[in-house]
């Protein structure tokens, strides 16, 4: 199908989204909004943006999935789709263009204290290739990104299986010894 992302970290983020929407309980029972954010970070064609969209393509069947690049239609998002009480998946591309410097309203709205509550669970997908342009302060505190996972140089393993997926039939022998 030409869109097969090969990472090593990708695994990482597949189990994250797999713990979160199989545990939402752990994420909402003391009035929490039932909400969790990954900021994918790397250079450009590192394969953050094939990761998400191969998790948001596996789970659109059964939620509702949302890729953006403004927070605040994401922020609108999220209150709409409190009320439909649905699970969503959010990705975010290129946060650090949309995540204001100093924005105590976004600052309160990742940590949850504005955010409403999702019973069925609200994930949030964000990437970067530039981190150092989002503010520590959303950076370096739990809840407001909750892990980062960084999407660098792929290891041989990796590499050589998508060496084979790209390039089966012009620089590897597809037939079958």
């Amino acid at each position: 199908d030409g869109k097969k992302v090969y990472h090593q970290n990708e695994r990482l983020v597949k189990d994250d989204v797999e713990q979160f929407f199989n545990n939402i309980e752990m994420y909402t029972r003391f009035n929490q909004p039932g909400s969790r954010g990954l900021l994918l970070v790397g250079e450009p064609g590192g394969g953050k943006t094939s990761a998400a969209n191969e998790i948001a393509t596996k789970y659109a069947e059964n939620m509702c999935v949302v890729i953006a690049t403004d927070l605040k239609a994401v922020m609108m998002h999220t209150y709409n789709i409190s009320k439909a009480n649905m699970p969503t998946l959010i990705v975010l591309e290129d946060a650090e263009s949309t995540i204001p410097w100093g924005n105590s309203d976004v600052l309160n709205y990742l940590d949850g204290v504005n955010q409403p509550r999702t019973e069925k669970g609200c994930y949030m997908i964000l990437t970067t290739n530039f981190p150092q342009r989002i503010e520590p302060r959303v950076l370096k505190r739990p809840g407001r990104i909750d892990k980062i996972i960084k999407f660098g140089v792929l290891d041989q393993i990796n590499s050589i299986m998508c060496s084979r997926h790209y390039f089966e039939g012009i620089l590897f022998d597809s037939k079958k010894r």
